[in-house]
């Protein structure tokens, strides 16, 4: 039986009201920055944000009369709909726009994508599974790792795009995940930091991640090689690693000067996002 152990993270009700409204938490943050036209307001997708707040600083040493305030994770939605709603000036998003999202205003545009990895504590022994062992792992066949530490999974929400990516990874896989998520007491994490924050402690924990996160946010975690392929952004550029996330700006049509600024920045970065596990693209 997995353990119950649910993950908040202080921006819970962002991920989630902003669904439907916008959660009175990020409004009362933005309100306590000084707003004026040279400030950029990001948030969105965890696995983005870590590399923002480092882009953020050298952007402002370069551009000393913007300041640029990263809030926390909100996720990909929680990001789209505070910025279609005016609440901050960009968001990052890990997956495309909807339709009802574009019919709204909403416009993105892909910057990078960064490998989509199965982590594990760097305590770990283990340094790579195949697709068969996350089967038996997923579906609790394989109860202990090597070691006889007792493995614990940190599974997402059902909706959540690591658990689609996960699925998606093979029709087997697809079939134990969909069951697992039906145990009751599952262990779950919100957001991408809640996740790494339990892999990181737990032990015998696994689940899903990014390569972008645990590098940029220099976690103490490893991301397992998959049927002997490396998650890196070589092998993410030559095609032998298939996982990934793409990571998307998302702004209205509206979008400001100074935000524009950061996005052009941000697109010309293309070092400092491969050096924290992200592939940009060649055309912005």
């Amino acid at each position: 039986m997995i353990t119950t152990a649910h993950f908040y993270s202080p921006f819970w009700c962002l991920r989630h009201v902003l669904a439907k409204t916008l959660c009175p938490m990020i409004l009362f943050a933005v309100s306590s920055v000084t707003v004026h036209a040279e400030t950029i307001t990001i948030s969105g997708t965890g696995a983005g944000i870590g590399t923002m707040k480092l882009l953020a600083q050298t952007f402002q040493m370069q551009h000393p009369d913007i300041t640029v305030q990263v809030f926390p994770n909100t996720g990909s939605t929680g990001g789209i709909r505070a910025a279609l709603a005016g609440a901050i000036n960009i968001g990052i998003s890990a997956r495309a726009l909807k339709p009802d999202e574009r019919e709204h205003g909403a416009v993105a545009v892909a910057y990078a994508k960064t490998p989509f990895v199965i982590a594990t504590s760097l305590a770990n022994s283990v340094s790579g599974v195949t697709l068969k062992d996350l089967q038996t792992l997923y579906s609790g066949t394989t109860a202990k790792w090597p070691d006889g530490q007792r493995v614990r999974l940190i599974m997402r929400p059902a909706n959540d795009s690591d658990t689609d990516l996960l699925k998606g990874m093979s029709p087997e896989l697809d079939a134990v995940v969909t069951k697992a998520l039906a145990i009751p007491g599952l262990a779950t994490a919100i957001t991408d930091q809640d996740s790494a924050n339990a892999i990181e402690k737990i032990p015998g924990a696994i689940g899903t991640s990014t390569l972008a996160l645990i590098l940029s946010e220099h976690r103490a975690l490893k991301a397992l090689a998959i049927n002997g392929v490396i998650p890196s952004i070589q092998t993410l550029k030559d095609g032998s690693y298939p996982y990934q996330k793409t990571l998307y700006f998302v702004t209205t049509a509206n979008v400001s000067k100074a935000a524009q600024e950061f996005i052009t920045f941000v697109h010309s970065a293309r070092g400092a996002l491969i050096d924290n596990g992200q592939l940009p693209f060649v055309d912005p």
